[in-house]
């Protein structure tokens, strides 16, 4: 069998069945490679268990492919793919190489001359899209945005004129424990007619979908959204 390099989904709730939300090519695609590589060690392990494969776990190499250990890791896989086998990437949640370290071991499959998979599957970004009523015609994904407030502010006064300009919609997202302090600056600092959505706890019991303009925000008590993890939207 040729060897590939597959683009394995995973759920974005923990105790989500996966075969609820993807087809049987994920499954196959776990089925026919015995190399991973994962960001997370027990994500991986526990995706494999619901998808009820414990046995892969044994049998399967594992490489882990991190900020920290992105360097050691790609040698790895390029050593794997010299060798002619297969390798899958999982992610933690949702989709590979989507807000997560995973393009450059896609980058590196190219360069070789692998074929790249990718494999459907649950996305945050398109389902909080989907959800909010904002134009799915025209939207950017901007990841995270600065860590420091000053800068954050400035970084979402630009999100939202470049939003006005063009009526598209602002995607973006935050570590989950500085969520409120993101809220907050979103509530505080954006014009009142600007439609901000929060998308939270997505696929899961406690999923919350929450699109109004700011005005309504200001009267309105905040969701509690430290710890969670949730997608912002805005546009003008």
């Amino acid at each position: 069998m040729p060897q590939k390099l597959y683009l394995i989904p995973n759920t974005l709730g923990d105790n989500e069945d996966p075969s609820a939300s993807m087809g049987k090519e994920v499954k196959e695609a776990l089925l026919s490679t015995s190399c991973f590589v994962v960001e997370n060690l027990k994500q991986a392990r526990r995706y494999l268990v619901r998808w009820q494969l414990k046995e892969k776990i044994d049998q399967s190499l594992f490489i882990i492919h991190n900020k920290k250990t992105e360097v050691e890791s790609l040698i790895e896989a390029e050593r794997i793919f010299k060798s002619g086998e297969s390798i899958g990437m999982i992610s933690d949640a949702g989709c590979p190489a989507i807000a997560d370290p995973g393009n450059q071991l896609v980058q590196l499959a190219h360069r070789l001359h692998i074929p790249v998979v990718p494999l459907s599957g649950p996305s945050s970004i398109f389902l909080a899209l989907m959800a909010s009523g904002m134009n799915g015609q025209s939207f950017t994904f901007n990841g995270y945005l600065p860590r420091e407030q000053e800068l954050r502010i400035t970084a979402l006064r630009k999100l939202e004129k470049r939003s006005k300009g063009n009526g598209s919609c602002q995607i973006f997202m935050e570590t989950p424990y500085r969520n409120m302090a993101l809220l907050e600056d979103l509530i505080k600092n954006l014009e009142s007619t600007t439609r901000l959505c929060c998308a939270s706890n997505l696929r899961t019991d406690h999923e919350l979908v929450i699109s109004k303009n700011v005005a309504e925000w200001r009267k309105n008590p905040k969701p509690k959204l430290n710890k969670v993890p949730t997608i912002f939207l805005i546009q003008v």
